[in-house]
C-alpha cells in the first residue's frame, strides 16, 4: 500500500485541527515538517496552534519561517506578532502588527492588537490611538470599548473616558465593571451627583461594591448619615476591610460619634479584619541594642503634595541619619515634585503599589524595619493596616493619618501632642499607648508656591468675606447653623466655600435660606490648582474652622496666607486640631470653648479691621518662629519618641 503523500498527512492533520484534536493535528504538523521544513500549510497552522497551548516560542519560531515564505501574508504577520507580545518581544510585535495593517488598514483587530502591545510597552498615547481606530470601525463592539475606556483612564485623560463606559453601558445594560468604573471616573473628576448616579445603578448589578463606593460619593457631597448607611448596607451585604475604613474614617465627620462610640465601631473593624490574620504573626529577630541605629519604616498613601506627603517631607529632611536608616513604602497612585523630594531625602524607596498585604509586610520584614509608622490610619485609599496586623515590625505606631486609634493589638503605640491629648485625658478609648510630643502633632514646610498673603478683603472696600477651604464633607447642619449665624449678624458679610460642583451646593443654599441667610451671599470654588487654592485666601478675611473635624493642612495654609483662624475643639483628639495649630503659633483664644464663643470670635475678629491687618502681615513670620515651623526640633523630638519606644521594646523582650 502507498504510503500517504505530504498533502494528505497535511489534509488529515486539518481535519484533527478543527475537530479539537490538538495532539494528533500536532504530530501530523511536526511529521510533515521534519521532511520539509519548508512546508507553509503546516508552519501557518502549527504556529497558532503552539501559541493557543501556551508555547509561545516554538510559535514564533514556527511563524518567522512562515512569514520568510510567505511576506506579503497579514496573516501570518499578525499571527507573528501575537507570538512575540506573548513572549516579551515587544518592539518586534509591533513591528509585525504595523506590517499587517499596511495590508489590511480596515481590520479592527489588528488595531487592537497593536493597542496593546503598544499599552504593554509604555506607549499608552500610542495605545489609545489604536483603540481609537479600531472603535471607529466596530462601534459596538463591548470587550474593544471597555479597553478603550479602560487605557483613557490609566492615561488620566478622564473626562474622555467618560462618553465610552457610557456607550458600553449603552450596550451592554448589565455590565457592572463599567457602571463601577464610570462612577470612579466621575468621582476623581469631581462630579459626585453623577458618580453616585452610576453607583446606583450598579447597586442591582453588584450591590456590596457598588454600595460601598455609594458611600464615599456620598461622603463627598456632605451627605454623611446616607454615605454611613451605605457603608453598613454594603458591609452586611460582604465584609470588606476597605469599606469597613472608609465607614471609620467617615464617622470622624459626624457629630453624633464621642469617642466612645468611635473605639467601639474600632474594635469592631479589628476584630473583623486584623485579629484573624494573628496567626501571621512571627517572631522578631531585630538586634536587641538599645542604642544602635535603628531602621525606621514609613508606609501609606499621600507621599506627594498633599497633607501627609507635606509634613512627612520636614521629618526625612531633618532625621539624623547617624541614627536613623529610612524606609518610605510608596503606594503612589499619584508621583510629584513632593514625591521626588520624599524619595531624595529617604536611604530607601519601595514601590508597593502593586503588592497585596501579605508580601508587603514579607517585604518589611526582609528589611528588618525596627519600627514602622503608619501615615492612614483608616483614612485615603492606600491603606495599609492589614499589614500592620501582621506585625512585620516589632515597634508599629501611627501618625499623620488622623490622632485616633486604629483598633488594633498589634498597633503599639499612636503619636499625639498636650493639646489634641491634653494630660489627665481618658487614654482608655485608644488601643494604642499614647506618646505625645512635647509640642506639636504637625511640623509645617514652607509651601512654595503661596504668594505673599496681600492685604485682607476688607481693607480694599469688599464685604468681610469669611471662608472655609476644607473639603464639603466637613460641612454639616451645625457648622451651617453657627455659619449662618454670623453671617445674620453681620448682614454686608459673605462665605465662600470649598465645593465641587452639584446639587449639595444648591441644598446648602437652600438650607441657609431656612436660616434666614441670602443664599446669593454663598459663593463656591471647585477644584483649585495648588497656586490657585492659595491665592484663594487672599479673598478671605477670617476663616472658618469646621467642626468636628476641623482642618489640619487648610488649616495651616490659611494662617501662612495671614488668614486668621476660628476654631471649636470637641470631645474627640480630631476635633482639637485647630487648638494645637492655633496654640502653637500663640493664639489659643482663636480656639472657642462653646459655640456660642466660636460666633462671638468671628464676629469680633471681623469687626476689627486692623486687628486682621495685623495678623495678615505677622502671622507668616509668627508660624515660622514657632514650634509648628521648627523641623529641625520637630524631627529630633519624633526621634526621641521613637527611641523610647524602642528601648521599651527591648526591655520589655529582655526580662521575658
Amino acid at each position: 500500500m502507498a504510503e500517504p503523500s505530504t498533502e494528505q498527512i497535511f489534509a488529515q492533520a486539518v481535519r484533527h485541527h478543527r475537530a479539537g484534536e490538538l495532539a494528533e493535528a500536532r504530530g501530523l504538523y511536526e511529521q510533515i515538517l521534519s521532511s520539509d521544513a519548508r512546508h507553509l500549510g503546516s508552519l501557518r497552522m502549527l504556529g497558532p496552534l503552539e501559541l493557543n497551548q501556551g508555547r509561545p516560542r516554538e510559535a514564533a519560531e514556527l511563524l518567522s519561517r512562515a512569514v520568510a515564505l510567505d511576506p506579503n501574508s497579514a496573516e501570518l504577520h499578525t499571527n507573528l506578532g501575537a507570538a512575540l507580545a506573548s513572549t516579551g518581544r515587544l518592539p518586534e510585535a509591533i513591528a509585525e502588527f504595523r506590517t499587517a495593517l499596511q495590508r489590511m488598514p480596515d481590520s479592527a483587530a489588528l488595531h487592537a492588537n497593536l493597542g496593546n502591545a503598544l499599552f504593554q510597552s509604555g506607549d499608552v498615547a500610542g495605545a489609545i490611538k489604536s483603540f481609537q481606530r479600531a472603535a471607529a470601525l466596530k462601534p459596538d463592539d463591548v470587550p474593544l470599548l471597555t479597553r478603550l475606556a479602560g487605557t483613557l483612564t490609566a492615561a488620566g485623560r478622564l473626562p474622555e473616558a467618560v462618553p465610552v463606559f457610557q456607550r458600553v453601558i449603552a450596550l451592554s445594560p448589565h455590565d457592572a465593571d463599567s457602571r463601577l468604573a464610570l462612577g470612579d471616573v466621575l468621582w476623581r473628576i469631581a462630579q459626585p451627583d453623577r458618580a453616585s448616579e452610576a453607583y446606583r445603578g450598579a447597586v442591582p448589578l453588584r450591590p456590596a461594591e457598588a454600595l460601598g463606593r455609594l458611600g464615599r460619593s456620598l461622603k463627598s457631597q456632605g451627605e454623611l448619615d446616607a454615605a454611613i448607611d451605605a457603608y453598613r448596607q454594603s458591609l452586611a451585604l460582604k465584609p470588606d476591610p476597605d469599606i469597613a475604613s472608609g465607614l471609620l474614617y467617615t464617622l470622624h465627620f459626624h457629630p453624633d460619634y464621642g469617642p466612645r462610640k468611635l473605639l467601639e465601631e474600632h474594635l469592631s473593624w479589628a476584630r473583623t479584619y486584623a485579629q484573624p490574620l494573628a496567626a501571621q504573626i512571627k517572631p522578631h529577630e531585630n538586634d536587641r541594642n538599645p542604642d544602635r541605629r535603628l531602621r525606621i519604616g514609613y508606609t501609606g498613601q499621600g507621599m506627594n503634595n498633599s497633607g501627609v506627603g507635606r509634613f512627612l517631607l520636614p521629618v526625612l529632611t531633618h532625621h539624623d541619619r547617624s541614627q536613623f536608616e529610612t524606609f518610605c513604602y510608596y503606594s503612589g497612585p499619584v508621583s510629584d515634585s513632593v514625591t521626588e523630594q520624599l524619595r531624595a531625602h529617604s536611604h530607601h524607596w519601595r514601590d508597593i503599589g502593586r503588592l497585596g498585604e501579605e508580601p508587603v509586610a514579607e517585604l518589611i520584614r526582609q528589611d528588618q524595619i525596627d519600627l514602622l509608622v503608619d501615615l492612614n490610619l483608616h483614612a485615603g485609599t492606600g491603606r495599609r493596616l492589614l499589614t500592620f496586623a501582621r506585625k512585620p515590625a516589632p515597634v508599629q505606631v501611627t501618625w499623620l493619618g488622623y490622632c485616633g486609634t486604629s483598633g488594633m493589638a498589634t498597633m503599639d503605640y499612636r503619636i499625639t501632642d498636650p493639646y489634641l491629648d491634653p494630660p489627665g485625658i481618658d487614654e482608655s478609648i485608644y488601643v494604642e499607648k499614647t506618646l505625645r510630643l512635647p509640642h506639636c502633632f504637625w511640623c509645617y514646610p514652607v509651601p512654595p508656591e503661596a504668594p505673599p498673603p496681600g492685604p485682607p478683603p476688607a481693607t480694599l472696600g469688599r464685604p468681610i468675606t469669611f471662608g472655609c477651604l476644607n473639603a464639603f464633607d466637613k460641612i454639616n447642619p451645625q457648622v451651617a447653623s453657627l455659619s449662618a449665624e454670623i453671617l445674620r449678624t453681620l448682614p454686608n458679610s459673605r462665605l465662600l466655600l470649598h465645593s465641587f460642583e452639584g446639587s449639595h451646593r444648591q441644598k446648602f443654599a437652600e438650607g441657609l435660606a431656612t436660616l434666614g441667610v441670602d443664599p446669593r451671599r454663598v459663593g463656591f470654588v471647585g477644584f483649585l490648582s495648588s497656586q490657585q487654592y492659595f491665592h484663594q485666601y487672599q479673598q478671605i478675611d477670617v476663616a472658618l474652622d469646621p467642626f468636628p473635624y476641623p482642618g489640619g493642612t487648610t488649616t495651616c495654609d490659611a494662617l501662612w496666607m495671614g488668614v486668621p483662624v476660628v476654631s471649636l475643639p470637641g470631645e474627640t483628639a480630631v476635633s482639637r486640631g485647630g487648638l494645637s495649630i492655633l496654640s502653637n503659633i500663640g493664639l489659643p483664644e482663636l480656639a472657642a470653648p462653646s459655640p456660642a464663643e466660636y460666633v462671638r470670635l468671628a464676629i469680633e475678629l471681623a469687626g476689627n479691621v486692623s486687628r486682621l491687618q495685623e495678623l495678615r502681615s505677622t502671622l507668616r513670620q509668627r508660624m515660622m518662629d514657632s514650634p509648628l515651623m521648627d523641623a529641625a526640633r520637630f524631627a529630633s523630638d519624633l526621634e526621641i519618641a521613637f527611641r523610647q519606644m524602642w528601648r521599651t521594646w527591648c526591655i520589655e523582650r529582655t526580662t521575658l
